[in-house]
């Protein structure tokens, strides 16, 4: 016997005991089960699609912020292949021309190491969210936000990529290859990534609609 049909002969007998108003036939009574659990059930379905409506919006939200961090790095590199041009290195007896080109140069190779581990981290998220996602009118709106700002830091990774292989050149010439080889690997996997994640977002939302 299931449970459902234990619950229903429990509220049967009790409703027997009472022996106020009419009293409910057993079919009655399994019916009024039925209905409670498909409330039940619908409502956990409510909210699990509450939830990952929040999470696609939380994810969308952090990866506008990837973009913003993407163009504030191609800024960067573009000032510091400008100062790299004009830059002479330490001589004896006479300092290097821009005292301050190292440690900025290293700024943005810590930068993009957190970027690239960043659009890591959010692809992986994505393809976790697909995973759950089916078709919903509510997420909907969520996922076409995610998809337009995957799309919007694909580009801004793509253009990082680039600046960096062409300013890559200049840091070489005056002594700093490590650096440059560290821009170039972690640009490269940030714009990999990015493109992977603009292709999740568009599974996910070919999911949901």
């Amino acid at each position: 016997m299931t449970k459902t049909m234990l619950a229903a002969i429990a509220l049967f007998a009790c409703l027997s005991q009472a022996g106020a108003g009419p009293v409910l036939s057993f079919e009655e009574s399994l019916g009024l089960i039925r209905q409670q659990v498909l409330s039940a059930r619908q409502e956990q379905v409510r909210a699990k699609s509450q939830a990952l409506a929040q999470q696609i919006e939380r994810l969308s939200r952090e990866v506008q912020g990837l973009s913003y961090e993407a163009s504030r790095l191609r800024l960067k590199v573009s000032d510091l292949k400008r100062r790299a041009s004009a830059y002479k290195p330490d001589q004896p007896g006479r300092p290097n021309t821009d005292p301050f080109f190292r440690s900025d140069l290293q700024w943005a190779v810590w930068g993009t190491r957190d970027l690239s581990r960043d659009v890591e981290s959010a692809l992986r998220e994505a393809r976790s969210l697909s995973g759950q996602a089916g078709k919903d009118p509510e997420l909907v709106a969520p996922a076409q936000k995610l998809a337009r700002n995957s799309r919007i830091l694909s580009s801004d990774c793509s253009s990082l990529e680039s600046e960096i292989r062409w300013a890559s050149w200049d840091f070489r010439r005056i002594g700093f290859s490590m650096e440059a080889w560290d821009l170039e690997r972690e640009s490269s996997d940030a714009s990999r990534n990015s493109r992977s994640l603009e292709r999740e977002a568009q599974t996910l939302l070919g999911k949901v609609q």
